[in-house]
């Protein structure tokens, strides 16, 4: 089953996008000796766009909270619900092609970052019906797993280490 996790607060992002200027747009005209300006910022505009600016700065660490509480909640839900895309790859030797299947799983990040694990999965004989539910689960407690251990949270044997909860 899909679902989309809502999109992360970054107040790195937000700063980024706020602090540049937009661009002026012009267009020539048919006879081209005159610019018509599609878009340009106004004094107005700036002012406002300025305010943004200095609120978000004054409220950085409580936007900054509120970041780290979405990315803890988005991880948790990406370890356990990952949203898988499957590959097929195709190994080749001297006697046969083997196919295999590989995962790719996208992971939320600070300040609007991301990290993309690809992890693999096994031979594609190992599942004839990749779509059938109990194969999206098996799949799905492989890449948990698999995360897990990358991230430093469990050990290679499944136990977990220290944790926060």
């Amino acid at each position: 089953m899909k679902f989309k996790l809502p999109r992360i607060l970054s107040f790195t992002k937000y700063i980024e996008e706020y602090s540049m200027v937009p661009e002026k747009v012009e267009l020539s005209a048919k006879n081209k000796s005159t610019k018509l300006i599609l878009f340009e910022e106004d004094k107005s505009a700036e002012r406002k766009r300025n305010k943004v600016v200095e609120l978000l700065k004054k409220h950085e660490s409580a936007l900054r909270e509120i970041e780290e509480a979405m990315v803890t909640y988005a991880r948790e839900m990406t370890v356990d619900f990952p949203q898988i895309s499957l590959m097929t790859v195709t190994k080749r030797n001297n006697m046969t092609d083997n196919k295999y299947y590989n995962a790719r799983v996208i992971f939320p990040e600070r300040d609007g970052k991301t990290t993309e694990y690809r992890i693999y999965i096994g031979p594609k004989s190992n599942y004839p019906d990749i779509n059938d539910p109990e194969t999206m689960v098996l799949i799905q407690q492989k890449i948990a797993k698999k995360i897990k251990e990358k991230r430093g949270w469990i050990y290679p044997d499944g136990k977990y280490k220290d944790s926060e909860d």
